[in-house]
């Protein structure tokens, strides 16, 4: 084989099929019965819900790429945008955030001496320290409220993080950029956007959330149906790659058979405690790093009512600020999104617990849990009826947290690809978190494999 890919997530899956398409032969290694790895939809009777991420965000040319490549098999289906609203929970009720000058100007969320310093924000000197977290910045540049009851809950909505463990060069590399390159947020937005029309850079994505019909699901098994199956080897246990003469010998276990594929090329696109374990000649640094990754786990609970008598549904959905001290996260409204998540008056919601803050919600019964999401239901969104399905996914490795041991992975990384030409290493251990991330990373690892290869 021309290339060898560990892990058949998101990542691996699109990183497959775009070096077959280059004309590549390939093996896709996956050490579970089905490729996609935490995306998953599930369809019962009119519900279908995610037990893994719900969306991804339209925010970069390769998710462009990847629609109009796929097409008509795929396309995306973007968020209803009569469900915009973000709402926080202030109490038991649900705040919206602000969405231009009036509701900002009106808002209970920020302090009226918040609201004043931001105006002066266009104006503010970037900071100097390079390893800032998110809550120091967010402070410096906003005000406490805006960490408070803005920043706080939208880190636990996508990091399920603390944001004063985050450093924000790593955990939101565009919002430091913003400050660093052009002097701030808003001004910065601003002029980055003209930069960008000035220089002629062709924007084909729209920064909306988007799923697909039928769920994220689809996506996937288009992407595999691309790859192929025949390259694609689940059910595979004790993987390992070894470099000697430069080729790449990977052995595994596949329905009690041992195996092994020769390879000029291996990428790693596990989650990455795996990385150590598979590969063998790993430098001893990067595996220290490794060892102390954070991981943030998480409980997702798909509830679905046939008939929903609460609260209007007519947001994205609430995120719940850890001042607030509740048992959830927050909750999205799935059915409110997208169509065809719920039969006609009812409604599908998506709730998370746990998190780095909460990390101990993971070891509660189904029961206690069962109980703490319905009773956060019915004093939040006034439902009180018991739902029709209500479903429990752990991950305890959810999402990995870019905190100041992040740089010298990332530098780590780099070398070990350096000094093992035709090792790469993929997979949210670098370059974010989001689809869109995981996507745009396949496609600029398969630009680099094609170059050097």
């Amino acid at each position: 084989m021309k290339a060898t890919i560990i892990g058949a997530g998101i990542t691996g899956l699109t990183l497959a099929w775009r070096l077959k398409e280059a004309g590549h032969d390939i093996c896709l290694i996956e050490k579970a019965g089905r490729v996609g790895g935490v995306i998953c939809s599930t369809t019962e009777g009119d519900f279908t819900f995610e037990s893994g991420p719900s969306s991804g965000v339209f925010n970069n040319n390769c998710l462009a790429d990847m629609f109009a490549a796929l097409a008509p098999d795929i396309k995306p289906l973007m968020a209803n945008k009569k469900a915009a609203r973000r709402l926080i929970l202030q109490g038991n009720n649900w705040e919206p955030l602000p969405s231009g000058i009036v509701s900002a100007i009106r808002t209970r969320l920020f302090t009226d001496k918040d609201k004043i310093r931001l105006l002066g924000e266009p104006w503010r000197k970037p900071g100097t320290d390079p390893d800032e977290t998110l809550s120091d910045m967010v402070v410096r540049r906003m005000g406490k409220s805006f960490l408070t009851n803005a920043v706080d809950p939208f880190v636990s909505g996508i990091y399920a993080g603390n944001p004063d463990k985050l450093v924000t060069r790593f955990a939101m590399p565009k919002l430091y950029n913003l400050e660093h390159n052009y002097g701030s947020f808003i001004g910065g937005s601003i002029r980055k956007a003209k930069a960008d029309k000035a220089a002629g850079i062709e924007r084909r994505f729209t920064k909306e959330v988007f799923s697909a019909t039928g769920g994220l699901q689809n996506i996937i098994d288009t992407l595999a149906e691309a790859v192929g199956h025949d390259n694609i080897l689940c059910r595979c246990s004790d993987v390992s790659t070894r470099k000697e003469s430069g080729t790449f010998t990977t052995t595994f276990v596949r329905d009690g058979m041992a195996s092994a594929v020769t390879s000029d090329i291996v990428v790693v696109a596990t989650n990455a405690p795996q990385i150590p374990d598979i590969v063998e000649q790993l430098p001893e640094p990067l595996r220290r790093s490794i060892d102390k990754m954070v991981y943030a786990p998480v409980i997702q609970v798909a509830v679905g009512y046939k008939r929903w008598m609460g609260k209007k549904l007519n947001a994205f959905g609430g995120l719940v600020p850890s001042s607030q001290n509740r048992n959830i996260l927050g909750i999205l409204f799935p059915s409110a999104i997208f169509g065809g998540r719920a039969p006609v008056g009812g409604a599908m919601l998506s709730v998370f617990m746990g998190g780095v803050r909460r990390p101990e919600m993971l070891d509660k019964s189904d029961t206690d849990i069962r109980n703490l999401v319905l009773d956060d239901i019915y004093s939040t969104l006034h439902e009180n009826v018991e739902p029709d399905i209500f479903h429990i996914f752990r991950h305890r490795q959810a999402i990995p947290q870019y905190d100041i041991t992040a740089g010298e992975r990332f530098d780590l990384i780099e070398q070990t690809e350096r000094s093992m030409p035709g090792l790469y290493i993929a997979g949210n251990i670098h370059n974010g978190i989001g689809l869109g991330d995981r996507v745009k990373q396949a496609y600029d690892y398969a630009e680099r494999i094609n170059a050097n290869h």
